[in-house]
């Protein structure tokens, strides 16, 4: 008999869930939870929840041990072979009772209790290897005239999109690596790409056609970006909510810094050697990066770890159940098409999620807009060499290291001012958000108008540098905000994110060289300013009715 409905069985509102948590006590001793197998963040979660049936048993599992949510499963358990058809798959029958594969509270193989330096290494592996892979994305900028000549591109736009089209690439990945991951690990999954990056890589070096290096960039951003698809997801479960923001801005400072350090190493390659070393020396590096995440990376995918666990058990006829992960039902094809559509169902269907998703893709579909038109802006009014052009991206790229310092320092102070309250709206600050607005905004203004006067070039320099100081702290907010908002569903809602994401990011710098033959960088950067400064409304709506939208569009995975 199935269960009842999840929602059938919730507290219709808040009164009623303090009324409701009144029956944990019972809860525990029928279904023999102890407290010592749960996450430090599981009991203030099971307050939330009335564990009076199994429909909230489920509901329960997949907040505290992250699985995604299935009406059919409950809870990670180990099951007699013999006893598989005779028992319920709820967990419920006569037969003996199925023993349970959980985390102790200090269980040194739950990433969660990783010790502190073996966390860090793992953060800073990934954002090292988010770093290539966006460098890869704006390295060949300096090298556009160059390649336009050896490759007989007359079209500007059809050299922005050769620039462009890897970002593109980067929509389509997180659609196949996040129901890979679920299946056979992140670990395994990060590997993979990080060769195929490099694989690709290299071929484009040897393009010899326009059509080559398009088809050849476009599989380089799709399949060799699981560092940046996956990566939010791995700080999930290697750090506490109250903990994770900072390891998320070091994350997210890996990608933005390699948009702006790639053009800076693309002109000094350009200048040295020829443009298809450009591609050579980027594999070389991502492909030395690759073996040292060989050896620094881990597990940290807790249905795999517990499954590794449960296969080692002395009894050779007991398995793993994974209930509340995967449906045994469900055949890995269809897990896949499942999860490919799971996100573009997100963005459907959770307008909180798709209206993130599209702040996220404003702001880095100007940043890379900004990048792609730097080149253009320096050579023909500032006669800058290719090597020169490069060096431009210094400033924003100094900006927004200054930019992470500032929003670590503000990441803190929210911390040991909201230690006691875990909303996700509290990783919002209305104050940062707005000064980072306006300072983004001024930055654009600065460097545009002085460039449409002919100021020194300095002066444009300055205001990229300030544009970059305050763009960090609007990206690294939101990125925290989606994974504490939906703690348990981070693949799926970050996977939705990074669609809308680099596909804005992907379309918007096609329309910059358009934007600034008819307004002029003058008038279009203050354009961009505009659109900046009217999409402050998403986090600041998000601070205020947020938790109401999330409670009302919940993810249903």
């Amino acid at each position: 008999m199935p269960s009842p409905r999840i929602h059938d069985s919730f507290p219709r509102s808040f009164d009623e869930i303090d009324n409701e948590s009144t029956t944990l006590n019972g809860a525990y001793q029928e279904f023999g939870m102890r407290r010592a197998s749960l996450r430090p963040s599981t009991t203030q979660t099971i307050q939330t929840y009335r564990l009076s049936n199994l429909s909230s048993i489920s509901e329960w599992s997949r907040q505290t041990i992250g699985c995604i949510q299935s009406s059919d499963f409950s809870w990670f358990r180990l099951e007699d072979e013999n006893s598989r058809h005779s028992q319920s798959m709820r967990g419920g029958g006569d037969n003996e009772a199925p023993e349970e594969v959980v985390w102790g509270q200090t269980d040194e193989d739950n990433p969660i209790n990783w010790k502190p330096w073996k966390k860090w290494v793992h953060v800073v592996m990934l954002s090292i290897l988010s770093f290539v892979a966006s460098m890869e994305s704006l390295i060949l900028a300096p090298a556009a005239p160059e390649v336009a000549k050896r490759l007989q591109i007359q079209s500007p736009l059809l050299l922005t999109i050769i620039v462009s089209i890897y970002v593109l690439g980067f929509a389509t990945g997180p659609l196949l690596m996040a129901p890979l991951s679920e299946l056979y690990g992140r670990l395994m999954i990060i590997h993979l790409s990080n060769w195929c990056f490099v694989g690709f890589t290299v071929a484009c070096g040897f393009s010899q056609t326009q059509v080559q290096l398009l088809v050849l960039r476009f599989f380089a951003g799709g399949l060799g970006v699981a560092c940046l698809s996956l990566g939010g997801a791995v700080v999930a479960e290697m750090f506490h909510p109250g903990h994770r923001a900072v390891a998320m801005a070091a994350l997210e400072a890996g990608r933005l810094l390699g948009w702006f350090v790639g053009p800076i190493v693309g002109g000094i390659i350009v200048h040295l050697l020829d443009w298809r070393w450009v591609f050579w020396i980027s594999a070389a590096a991502a492909g030395s990066n690759a073996l040292i995440a060989i050896i620094a990376l881990r597990e940290t995918y807790a249905p795999i770890l517990l499954q590794r666990r449960a296969n080692q058990s002395p009894s050779e006829k007991r398995r793993l159940s994974m209930q509340g992960y995967v449906n045994s039902a469900i055949s890995p094809s269809g897990l896949i098409c499942h999860s490919i559509l799971q996100p573009l169902k997100i963005l459907c269907l959770n307008p909180l999620v798709a209206m993130t998703a599209l702040y996220s893709g404003t702001l880095s579909g100007i940043l890379i807009l900004i990048a792609t038109t730097i080149p253009f802006t320096y050579s023909r009014r500032y006669a800058f060499s290719a090597l020169e052009t490069g060096l431009v991206y210094i400033a924003p790229g100094v900006g927004m290291v200054m930019g992470l310092l500032v929003s670590g320092l503000l990441i803190n102070c929210m911390s040991k001012r909201h230690k006691n309250i875990s909303k996700a709206e509290d990783r919002i600050s209305a104050l940062g958000v707005l000064a980072g607005t306006v300072l983004a905004g001024g930055g654009l203004a600065l460097y545009g108008w002085a460039a449409r006067h002919d100021f020194h070039w300095i002066v444009p320099l300055i205001g990229l540098g300030v544009f970059g100081f305050g763009l960090l702290p609007l990206t690294t907010s939101v990125q925290s905000y989606l994974t504490e908002a939906y703690p348990s569903d981070e693949a799926g809602v970050m996977a939705a994110n990074s669609i809308v994401r680099s596909s804005v990011s992907g379309l918007l710098p096609l329309s910059g060289l358009v934007i600034y033959r008819s307004l002029g960088v003058g008038w279009g950067n203050t354009l961009l300013a505009g659109i900046l400064g009217v999409s402050i409304l998403v986090p600041i709506c998000c601070k205020i009715w947020g938790e109401r939208l999330r409670h009302r569009f919940r993810v249903d995975t």
